[in-house]
């Protein structure tokens, strides 16, 4: 059966691993498994900024933002996509960045950058598709 432990305890741990403590020397000490301490690590550890305090939850869900908006600014860069280019070009810019050997994007990161629907995106590409060899 499961070990709960009080808030308390939890915060406290932490905060001595914030000042220097080893997780291991913590995990002997409190008689708490090093996975545990890790998970509370996870859980009440905080990153300090002058405006705000982050948890590592928030600071990594933060962190995946970041990276998909700095794939979808590349992927604009790359195509010099504007809004009102119309849909037949984007699909066509598309395939070309896709089938390229170096792509390192995924056709979800492709199209939603782009605002395409990937449906759309796929039915153009297999639309074309030379079906004469089946």
């Amino acid at each position: 059966m499961p070990t709960t432990y009080p808030t308390e305890l939890k915060v406290k741990a932490i905060r001595r691993y914030e000042k220097g403590e080893s997780i291991k020397a913590l995990s002997q000490e409190l008689h708490v498994s090093q996975s545990t301490l890790y998970q509370w690590r996870k859980k009440y550890c905080s990153i300090k900024t002058p405006n705000h305090t982050y948890t590592p939850a928030k600071f990594d869900a933060i962190s995946r933002r970041l990276q998909k908006l700095e794939h979808h600014m590349e992927i604009i860069r790359q195509t010099g996509y504007l809004s009102s280019v119309p849909l037949q070009k984007k699909l066509a810019t598309l395939e070309k960045l896709y089938n390229r050997p170096d792509n390192p994007f995924s056709v979800h990161e492709l199209c939603d950058a782009l605002n395409v629907a990937r449906g759309t995106f796929y039915n153009h590409v297999f639309r074309r598709a030379d079906r004469s060899k089946y």
